[in-house]
Order: structure tokens, then C-alpha cells, then sequence
């Protein structure tokens, strides 16, 4: 089955392989004001499935919604810090009319699930694209910025199976 979901900021498709991973692309257009990029299971936002783009600032960033929850803030020494993305992640700031290919292992708690006749998050609520806006609180030279923590949610995606 193939999902997609169309945003401003770009086209994104994914499908399960038989291999149990999840494999697809993201054509992004301009990224202008956009810090992080992430397929989110639905509803709760978690997990995230796939990391798509980051910046300096998102990784820097005090992006709990909950104070304390990443505090005081997350950054890449921060063990348990779980809005970083991963160090291969491409940065937003070069990212923009670019094509990226991704092929992610499915959370192993959903296979579990799946052998016992759950089902996976993603499948039973759906998929979201996420793209964050720079609208929340950051760490410059040791000191915090003026405003709160938040994620600055810019736009919210949901996934679509495309019927062939």
C-alpha cells in the first residue's frame, strides 16, 4: 500500500516493504522558515517514524511542551532527549527543491503488536507529516532566548492511501 500526504512545503510517499521496513520520499520545496521535518504516527505524536530535516536551531531548542520534559533543553550530549534528530538527518537550510530517499526499520513494538493482533499506532490512527516553524525558545552562547518552549507546529499533514 502506498500513503502520501501533499503539503506547501512538499510531497511525501511511503509504503511498507515485505521486509517490514518503511521506504519512501520527500520532495521538498522552499523550506523558508521551516527548523524540523518528521512523519508522527497520529493523534498522540508518537512515535516519530521518520526524521526528514532538522536545523541547528530545532536540535538547540527547548521544544517540551511539558517544563522540565527535555529541560533545560536538548541538545545532541543530552542523552534522553527525544526531539533530536539523527546526526544524518539533512539540515532544513539545504534542503529546499531537494529530493531525499529514506527506508526505516518499523518500530519493534509494532511487530510485537502485530504478532499478538494489535495493531501499530501509524495503521490503526494513521500517519502525520510534521513541519516546525523557529517560533520557540533556544539556547544561544549558554543563555536561554526570550519566549516559551514549544514546537512551533507550522502545518500538520495527514497521510493518504493512494488508490491505484
Amino acid at each position: 500500500m502506498l500513503y502520501r500526504a501533499v503539503s506547501q512545503y512538499g510531497i511525501c510517499e511511503y509504503q511498507v516493504s515485505a521486509n517490514q521496513t518503511l521506504s519512501g520520499f520527500i520532495q521538498f520545496n522552499s523550506l523558508q522558515g521551516v527548523s524540523a521535518v518528521h512523519i508522527h504516527s497520529a493523534v498522540d505524536g508518537e512515535p516519530i517514524l521518520v526524521w526528514l530535516a532538522t536545523s541547528r536551531e530545532w536540535n538547540e531548542g527547548v521544544a517540551q511542551g511539558t517544563p522540565g520534559a527535555n529541560a533545560p533543553c536538548c541538545s545532541p550530549c543530552k542523552a534522553g532527549c527525544n526531539l533530536i534528530a539523527p546526526s544524518c538527518t539533512p539540515l532544513t537550510k539545504y534542503s529546499s527543491n531537494q529530493r531525499f530517499y529514506f527506508c526505516v526499520p518499523i518500530p519493534v513494538g509494532c511487530l510485537d503488536a502485530a504478532s499478538n493482533g494489535g495493531t501499530c499506532p501509524w495503521i490503526s490512527q494513521g500517519t502525520v507529516l510534521n513541519f516546525h516553524g523557529y517560533n520557540f525558545q533556544q539556547v544561544h552562547n549558554g543563555c536561554l532566548t526570550p519566549g516559551t518552549p514549544g514546537a512551533d507546529m507550522i502545518e500538520s499533514v495527514p497521510f493518504n492511501l493512494v488508490v491505484e
